[in-house]
C-alpha cells in the first residue's frame, strides 16, 4: 500500500501559476516545504505526508491535515489544493489522527 502512494506522488512542479507552494509540519517537528500541482487532491498531499513519514523513520497510519488559520481540517480526498483554498501557498500541520 505504501508503495502504491510512493509511485503515486508526482515530480515536484517548477514555480509559476500552476504550483501550489505548502509548507507542512510533522508531529515530529520537522517541517517540509514543497510545490505541488493546484490541480493535485488531497488525498495527494495526504499520500506525500504518509511517504514522507514513513521515510523517516514514524510512519502514520491514519493521517490528518489541517491548517490553523483559518482552524480547517480537510478530510475530501477528491478535492484539488486549488479548491480547498491552499493554493497558491499555504502551511498545513499533519496530525496522527491515531494519537
Amino acid at each position: 500500500a505504501l508503495q502504491a502512494k510512493r509511485d503515486a506522488v508526482r515530480v515536484e512542479p517548477p514555480a509559476g501559476a500552476g504550483a501550489t507552494r505548502l509548507r507542512l509540519q510533522f508531529p515530529n517537528g520537522t517541517k517540509v516545504t514543497r510545490r505541488f500541482g493546484r490541480d493535485e487532491t488531497i488525498g495527494a498531499l495526504r499520500g506525500f505526508a504518509e511517504v514522507h513519514c514513513a521515510d523517516s523513520g514514524f510512519p502514520i497510519a491514519s493521517i490528518g491535515l489541517s491548517t490553523s488559520h483559518p482552524k480547517r481540517d480537510y478530510e475530501d480526498d477528491a478535492e484539488t489544493l486549488e479548491a480547498a483554498g491552499l493554493h497558491p501557498q499555504a502551511a498545513l500541520f499533519v496530525r496522527d489522527l491515531d494519537a
